[in-house]
């Protein structure tokens, strides 16, 4: 009977820890303290003293695990932070839990103190702080304002004399009309184009005359533009005249005074509106400019009669001493010319920014400065006012040379003689 016991007890053993589960304090039982402690003692009405050399039994690992956490984990400074939490009683926190306290503790009240900030800077930058500081301080430090200094007495009789004897000079070239200085042999391939299209104008052509240049100006564009005209005329050109400025009719008559108005040529006068203007006129000249600076219809008159655009004119010749005023008539009226031929006198100021439109042949021909207004006269045969001028103005520079070469002579003189008078001092 034990025998089947002791069986029955190890499968009970085996089903309830399996096998080599059984928990070490219930192994080291003896079978009565087994039995003992698998039976659960009856609570009985007075506790009986524990036994004597009872020892204590330690845990198994799966108890301790059962632990609560409380009772391990130390208090997180969290809990201690609630601690010092308050609930206020008065006031409009009053009753809310979780207030910090106010108190000098939450942070400083005082201005902080400044903290100093040492560059790290090298002698070399230290030096070019010291010149800008120099520079700052001397843009703020006045001045003295320098007296003028006086003129010595020769020097004022010197250039006085210098005057008198190139006005001396210009003025007895022009008064006695001398010949003495040739005319220049060589002559731009503009020029020969601007003789060659007045050639080719069929007898009483009408021609488009355009006054672009300011009065200040008049005297070099006249010289250079009489020969071009007397040659136009001399074609029988019906010629009118036509201005983008307010003083161009008064240069265009004072231009053509040895012609009779409304006859030779005839006057339209002066329309505004820049380039914008130019653009309407090139688009519908009749429309443009309707009437001449008389007040009469312009397009009746038996000069105009039978033109009705720009391409009806024969030629357009352009008279100018600003480039701005003549890029804005030539590229304004480009398309509208068609395969007329636009002629150009312009000032010596003016000829470097054309030649590219003359290059490009937008610029049938071009006259520019005196020179190519001689070299006009000359291969047309027919002397004119820039004869006359040649002389004064070839003299008048040979004059102003010889002034300048003797002035840098007399000034490395005075050079030289102040050196030696520095060397014996």
């Amino acid at each position: 009977d034990e025998s089947a016991e002791k069986g029955d007890s190890a499968e009970v053993d085996e089903i309830l820890f399996g096998e080599g589960d059984m928990p070490d304090w219930l192994s080291m039982l003896s079978p009565e303290e087994s039995e003992a402690a698998e039976t659960p003692a009856e609570a009985s009405p007075g506790e009986e003293p524990e036994p004597e050399g009872l020892e204590s039994a330690a845990l198994p690992d799966w108890i301790q695990n059962m632990r609560p956490v409380e009772a391990v984990v130390p208090e997180s400074p969290a809990d201690e932070a609630e601690e010092q939490y308050v609930s206020p009683e008065e006031g409009p926190l009053a009753g809310l839990s979780g207030v910090l306290p106010a108190g000098p503790g939450i942070g400083k009240i005082s201005k902080p103190a400044p903290q100093g900030l040492k560059l790290r800077i090298n002698e070399q930058q230290q030096a070019q702080m010291a010149a800008l500081e120099k520079i700052l301080e001397a843009e703020t430090t006045p001045r003295a304002v320098p007296a003028p200094e006086e003129k010595s007495l020769p020097r004022v009789l010197l250039r006085w004399l210098i005057a008198a004897v190139l006005v001396v000079v210009i003025s007895a070239a022009l008064l006695m009309k001398t010949t003495m200085t040739p005319a220049p042999s060589l002559y731009a391939f503009s020029t020969r184009d601007t003789l060659d299209a007045v050639n080719a104008l069929p007898q009483n052509a009408p021609v488009l005359l355009l006054i672009a240049y300011e009065p200040g100006l008049a005297g070099e564009i006249e010289s250079v533009a009489t020969p071009l005209l007397d040659h136009v005329m001399l074609r029988g050109a019906r010629l009118a005249v036509l201005s983008s400025q307010p003083t161009g009719p008064a240069l265009g008559e004072h231009l053509l005074r040895a012609y009779q108005r409304n006859q030779d040529y005839l006057n339209l006068g002066y329309f505004p509106g820049d380039a914008s203007g130019v653009q309407a006129f090139a688009a519908n000249p009749r429309l443009a400019v309707p009437e001449t600076l008389d007040g009469f219809p312009a397009w009746t008159t038996p000069i105009l009669q039978e033109v009705h655009s720009l391409q009806d004119f024969a030629a357009v010749i352009l008279l100018t001493d600003r480039p701005e005023a003549a890029q804005m008539w030539i590229e304004q009226l480009h398309d509208a010319l068609g395969q007329t031929p636009l002629l150009v006198v312009a000032s010596a100021q003016a000829e470097p920014v054309l030649l590219p439109y003359y290059e490009s042949g937008q610029i049938t021909g071009m006259l520019s400065g005196l020179s190519e207004g001689l070299a006009y006269e000359t291969l047309n045969g027919r002397a004119g006012t820039n004869r006359q001028y040649w002389d004064s103005y070839s003299l008048g520079l040979l004059v102003a040379e010889i002034f300048i070469v003797l002035g840098g002579i007399w000034g490395i003189f005075t050079a030289r003689r102040e050196r030696g008078n520095e060397e014996e001092t």
